[in-house]
């Protein structure tokens, strides 16, 4: 994923970011996301220790 200063890992609420995408989708589509690693990697750990 890339913005205007490089390649990211994670980007910030409304930034704007490129991902390179091998698909059939016209240029211009919105296209979403459907899996957040960190939001799912927190329900994990909150999964395995609910005390916390």
């Amino acid at each position: 994923m890339y913005t205007e200063k490089g390649q990211v890992y994670s980007a910030g609420k409304d930034e704007v970011v490129e991902i390179p995408f091998d698909s059939r989708a016209p240029s211009g589509s919105t296209v979403y996301r459907t899996h957040d690693k960190k939001l799912m990697d927190s329900l994990k750990k909150k999964k395995a220790n609910p005390e916390t």
